[in-house]
């Protein structure tokens, strides 16, 4: 929960509850962004293993360290980036993937290691420094995946209004203070559950990450793309819950269901979703879809940011039940027109 004032985002500054900013120079700033383009990234993030014993294993390799850094300051993938994402497509077109081999980071402490992100995203435990983990379950988290990657873009986002503060941006500093907190919470949240600690003033990396959604996508692209046809005509079925939502989706829900104002539509921004595969009792496959929303709601003279996780079934989603994938209804949250 993330508290705010009416005037803008945050706690007002100088209360114990704003965000605490250390006073680094311009210089330590550029000093430290040096150093940690000067050390070296992870070793391969991951080796893709193919179905049956024909085809041998495809590594995905490393990307250059300054690659990395550039990415996450300007946004833009650079050229070892482009060429690690080039490969985890070439090998998902190579042949049915059966699974993929994370690597246990090493390299550099300020780079968060792919097999962390995906153990926590997957529930998986690593056999012998390695974290294997088969394509099937990775397409469920997908969605998961991409969150990560929204987080991670958010958070490098707000590095640029923490600039500003520290350049004394005058009557807008507060405000700047303000979006930069807001951009960054949910992935310092996240930071804290992988047990990572993400260097302040930095920019967040996670080698692999973009190569590892477009290995997913790649080997999915037949499911992907019937399901975005069938949202593009109005309609939703289980499978396409996912496509429906991805994260930086804004939504409305016209029903109130949500909320239980019933009858008010309310505003959301998709966070996060995914999906749940198991047996029940009887052996049967039993599958579920849940999506993590976030909205903002007055409280007294404040805002706060509240997240809600829903599951197919309830609410606006009782017609998609994970017994019955096939079943096809009208798309229950109305995608946001920009205005």
């Amino acid at each position: 929960k993330l508290l705010m004032s009416q005037k803008g985002l945050g706690a007002e500054a100088g209360s114990p509850g704003s965000r605490r900013m250390s006073a680094l120079t311009a210089s330590a700033i550029e000093e430290a962004m040096a150093k940690k383009k000067e050390e070296a990234p992870p070793r391969s993030p991951f080796t893709v293993k193919y179905e049956g014993d024909d085809q041998e294993p495809a590594d995905i390799p490393p990307a250059d360290a300054e690659d990395l850094i550039a990415s996450a300051t300007s946004m833009v993938k650079p050229a070892s980036v482009e060429a690690q994402v080039a490969a985890a497509i070439n090998a998902a077109e190579a042949g049915p993937v059966e699974s993929v081999t994370f690597s246990d980071g090493g390299g550099a402490s300020s780079f968060i290691p792919l097999g962390v992100v995906i153990r926590f995203a997957t529930s998986n435990r690593p056999t012998h420094r390695a974290l294997v983990v088969d394509m099937r379950t990775l397409y469920c988290n997908l969605g998961a995946l991409r969150a990560v990657r929204y987080d991670v873009d958010r958070y490098n986002q707000s590095l640029d209004y923490e600039a500003m503060v520290f350049g004394g941006g005058g009557d807008g500093e507060e405000e700047d203070e303000r979006t930069a907190t807001l951009l960054s919470f949910r992935f310092q949240q996240q930071c804290r559950t992988w047990g990572f600690r993400q260097p302040e003033h930095m920019p967040a990396v996670i080698p692999g990450l973009d190569a590892l959604i477009a290995l997913i996508e790649t080997a999915h692209a037949d499911a992907i793309g019937s399901a975005r046809e069938l949202i593009a005509g109005g309609g939703a079925d289980f499978d396409a819950l996912a496509e429906l939502h991805q994260p930086g989706t804004e939504v409305v829900d016209t029903t109130g269901l949500l909320t239980g104002f019933f009858g008010s539509p309310a505003a959301f921004l998709v966070r996060s979703c995914k999906y749940t595969e198991g047996k029940s009792s009887l052996g049967k496959l039993e599958r579920s879809f849940s999506i993590t929303l976030e909205f903002v709601v007055s409280v007294g003279t404040r805002f706060m940011v509240v997240e809600t996780t829903v599951s197919s079934g309830e609410g606006v989603y009782a017609p998609f039940k994970g017994e019955r994938p096939d079943t096809q209804a009208q798309v229950p949250l109305v995608i946001a027109e920009e205005s």
